[in-house]
């Protein structure tokens, strides 16, 4: 018995390179997603910028323009900065441990 064009699962030259280049593409968008899913790095930076987004839309405007103006003299005066930010740990740590201890 031969096969031919009516044949159930016979395929001409035509349609196998028509199938073949469709299990191509299915299987590069398959190796895309599993690029993706296996870039954590990336879709944690990813995850890390909608959640800054999101932030930043919940925050009210005075506060986002007190924040970088913060921001921006701690980057004009890094020393300055610096020394105040150390000082104000140090207080901190201080309370922290006189209320631990229960001395004033």
């Amino acid at each position: 018995m031969s096969r031919t064009d009516s044949t159930p699962g016979a395929k001409g030259p035509e349609e196998l390179r028509r199938d073949i280049a469709h299990s191509r593409g299915e299987l590069a968008d398959i190796v895309g997603e599993l690029a993706e899913r296996a870039d954590v790095k990336g879709r944690a930076r990813d995850k890390a910028v909608q959640l800054a987004h999101r932030v930043q839309d919940g925050t009210p405007q005075p506060v986002r323009h007190a924040t970088s103006t913060v921001v921006r003299a701690g980057l004009d005066y890094r020393k300055p900065v610096l020394v105040a930010a150390a000082g104000a740990a140090v207080a901190v740590a201080v309370v922290r441990h006189r209320s631990h201890t229960g001395r004033r």
